[in-house]
C-alpha cells in the first residue's frame, strides 16, 4: 500500500474504444505522480466526475477486466518501471490503496 500525494502531474491518454456495456461504457483513468512513479488507475462510470482530478479519459471499455488488461498493455514499460499501481473501482481513492497486480 501507498500514500499517493497531491502532485502536479500528467496524464498519459490511451486510445478510446467505442465499446459500451449494458450500463454504458466504463472510463479508465490513468494519473501519473513524476515524483513517486505511481499511476492511479480509476475505473467509473461519469467521465465527468473527474474534471477535479486534471486528467481525461483514457479508455472505454466493455467490462472491467478488458479495461484493465488494456491499459497495463498501453502502459507497457512505463507501467514496468513504476513502483506500485494504485487503483479503486469507480469512486477515487480513499483511504487506503489497493495495489493492480
Amino acid at each position: 500500500m501507498a500514500a499517493v500525494v497531491a502532485v502536479s502531474a500528467s496524464c498519459r491518454t490511451l486510445s478510446n474504444a467505442d465499446a459500451k456495456g449494458p450500463a454504458g461504457p466504463l472510463f479508465v483513468l490513468v494519473h501519473w505522480h513524476e515524483d513517486s512513479r505511481l499511476f492511479d488507475i480509476w475505473l467509473t462510470d461519469c467521465s465527468l466526475a473527474w474534471s477535479a482530478t486534471g486528467c481525461s479519459v483514457a479508455y472505454q471499455a466493455m467490462d472491467a477486466t478488458a479495461a484493465w488488461r488494456r491499459t497495463k498493455e498501453a502502459l507497457g514499460d512505463e507501467a514496468a518501471a513504476s513502483t506500485q499501481y494504485t487503483h479503486s473501482a469507480r469512486t477515487p481513492p480513499r483511504g487506503p490503496e489497493q495495489q493492480l497486480e
